[in-house]
C-alpha cells in the first residue's frame, strides 16, 4: 500500500533496527521522512506501540507529526513530517548570535506544546535539548520529538494509586525531575523541571546539577536538593526575569513549580527580557555539545 502512493528518496538515516528515508507523496509532491523498522530486530516493541499510539493522537504545529503507519509481515513504516533544522543546541552554536529574546521564543513553542500535551493528559518525560528540533535551517520554528517513553495517564490500569499520576523511573540524567529519584508518584511537572533544566544550559551554556568526583550520584544529589546557583561572570548579563522564571521551573516541590499555563505567563516569557548578546553561553554550551555527545 505504502509504495502505491510514496516513491522513496535517498537514506537520510539509520538506527539500531530502523532506516530513515525521503519520501514523496505521488498524489500531492509533497516530502516527508518514512522510518522503516525492521520488526525481526526490533526489542522494543511495545515503547514503539505507545510511540505511535500518543503521536497518532495528537496534532500540534510544535510536535513532530506522525502523518501515516503502514505496516507489512516484516516491517514497520512511520510517515513522519520532514524536519531539516537539527537539534536546538547545536542550532544555536552554529549561528553563534544568540539573546534572551531568542531563548524566550524558543521556550514558549515547547511551552505551547507542553501546556497542549499536558491537556491531553499526556506526559512526554524526556524533554532535553536532543528532542528539541528545529523546523528547517532557516526556521525558528520549534518541533518536539521523541516520544519513545512519552505517557497517557488515563490508560493507567491498577486503579485509584495511579489516577492522575505516573510511577516508572524515567528521563535523562542532568534533567530527570526529583521526586521521580525519589520514587514518588509524579504528573505533568516533571516536564517543566526538565525544560527549567534545558532553559538554565540554554542562557549559560552549562546544567544546573552539574557531575563532580562522584559521578551521577553527584547530579542526583543535587537535584534532589534543588541547590540552584546563578554563579559570576556567567550569569551576570541575565536578567533577573530569565532567573525567577527558572526558579520557578526548577521548585523542588511539584506542587509549586510552575505547570506550563503558569510559565507562559510569566513576564519574561511576555517580553520582560535583556537583548544583550549570550557570547559567554554559546562558549561554553559548545563544550557541553561535545561533553555530552562524547558520553
Amino acid at each position: 500500500m505504502f509504495h502505491s502512493l510514496y516513491d522513496v528518496g535517498d537514506l537520510i538515516g539509520r538506527g539500531a533496527f530502523s532506516l530513515v528515508y525521503l519520501c514523496r507523496r505521488k498524489e500531492t509532491q509533497q516530502i516527508f521522512a518514512v522510518k522503516v523498522i525492521n520488526k525481526a530486530l526490533c526489542v522494543k516493541k511495545k515503547t514503539l506501540r505507545d510511540e505511535i499510539t500518543v503521536l497518532l493522537r495528537v496534532k500540534h504545529a510544535n510536535i513532530i507529526s506522525l502523518e501515516e503507519v503502514y505496516e507489512s509481515d516484516k516491517e514497520l513504516l512511520l510517515v513522519m513530517e520532514r524536519v531539516t533544522g537539527g537539534e536546538l543546541f547545536d542550532r544555536i552554536v552554529r549561528v553563534g548570535v544568540y539573546s534572551e529574546r531568542q531563548a524566550a521564543e524558543i521556550v514558549t513553542n515547547v511551552l505551547d506544546a507542553l501546556n497542549y500535551l499536558h491537556s491531553c493528559n499526556i506526559l512526554h518525560r524526556d524533554i532535553k535539548p536532543e528532542n528539541i528540533l528545529l523546523a528547517s535551517g532557516d526556521s525558528g520554528d520549534i518541533k518536539l520529538s521523541d516520544f519513545g517513553i512519552a505517557k497517557i495517564l488515563e490508560d493507567e490500569d491498577d486503579g485509584a494509586r495511579s489516577r492522575g499520576r505516573a510511577y516508572t523511573s524515567c528521563g535523562t540524567d542532568y534533567y530527570v525531575a526529583p521526586e521521580v529519584l525519589n520514587g514518588e508518584g509524579y504528573d505533568s511537572k516533571v516536564d517543566l523541571w526538565s525544560l527549567g533544566v534545558v532553559l538554565y544550559i540554554m542562557l549559560c551554556g552549562f546544567p544546573p546539577f552539574a557531575e563532580d568526583e562522584n559521578g551521577l550520584e553527584s547530579v542526583y544529589l543535587k537535584i534532589r536538593s534543588g541547590a540552584l546557583d546563578f554563579p559570576h561572570p556567567y550569569w551576570t548579563n541575565v536578567s533577573d526575569g530569565a532567573k525567577d522564571l527558572i526558579r520557578n521551573l526548577l521548585d523542588v516541590s511539584p506542587q509549586d513549580r510552575f505547570s506550563a499555563a503558569q510559565a507562559l505567563s510569566h513576564p519574561w516569557i511576555k517580553g520582560e527580557y535583556s537583548e544583550q548578546p549570550l557570547s559567554s553561553a554559546i562558549m561554553e554550551m559548545k563544550r557541553f555539545n561535545q561533553k555530552r555527545r562524547f558520553n
